[in-house]
């Protein structure tokens, strides 16, 4: 049993994951200026929030959960001034690639700050809980086995995701000039602001 709850939990990661959102627009920014590697690191941190999400929809953890649903609005309003802030540091110039240098904690800085704006987004959680509740989850309310196979399988698929979409953006690297950078630069920008800016809207108008 623990192996069909594993591959449903992958199915869900995976069609939870595939709808372009704030980490899939860096993903796609960040393999086009840099490779893979950035791209399967953003996936990573994407994939990780989702897990978190998952588990808390999926065992129940009352505290976690009362404290996103009590904070919703100031956590999204978090996660909206993030968003505008990544979109306007986007508009910087472009260093050229040739002259871009790698550092050791770079991997491990872009992770935790991904990861920090994806947890910032608490419709997600929201969504895993009605997939969860949706799936009768809660007839696996005391075996613990099958939701953790579960949950894993919703990181593993979510992850699947961001590794196929760095993959296929990185095959159209090599036809993005350096000057044509800059332009997917502003676009993925404007993008990130514009969800920032719902964000914003949203946590701001919950808290009237």
């Amino acid at each position: 049993m623990s192996l069909i709850h594993l591959i449903e939990g992958i199915l869900i990661g995976f069609l939870m994951a595939v709808p372009i959102g704030a980490i899939g627009i860096l993903c796609i920014r960040r393999t086009l200026a840099t490779g893979r590697q950035q791209g399967y690191i953003t996936g990573l941190a994407g994939a990780s929030a989702d897990l978190v999400f998952s588990a808390i929809a999926a065992f129940g953890i009352k505290f976690i959960a009362d404290f996103i649903t009590n904070y919703q609005h100031e956590i999204r309003l978090l996660g909206g001034v993030l968003l505008l802030l990544m979109g306007a540091v986007m508009f910087r110039p472009h260093r050229p690639l040739a002259l871009r240098k790698e550092y050791a904690w770079e991997g491990t800085g872009i992770y935790f700050s991904t990861l920090v704006l994806a947890l910032t987004n608490p419709l997600v959680m929201f969504g895993y809980g009605a997939v969860m509740s949706a799936i009768g989850v809660a007839r696996l309310f005391h075996d613990y086995t099958s939701l953790s196979s579960l949950v894993a399988g919703v990181f593993f698929g979510s992850l699947l995701w961001f590794v196929g979409l760095a993959n296929v953006i990185h095959r159209f690297r090599g036809f993005v000039a350096e000057e044509k950078l800059q332009m997917v630069n502003r676009v993925a920008g404007v993008l990130l602001i514009l969800i920032g800016l719902v964000a914003v809207w949203g946590g701001v108008n919950g808290l009237r």
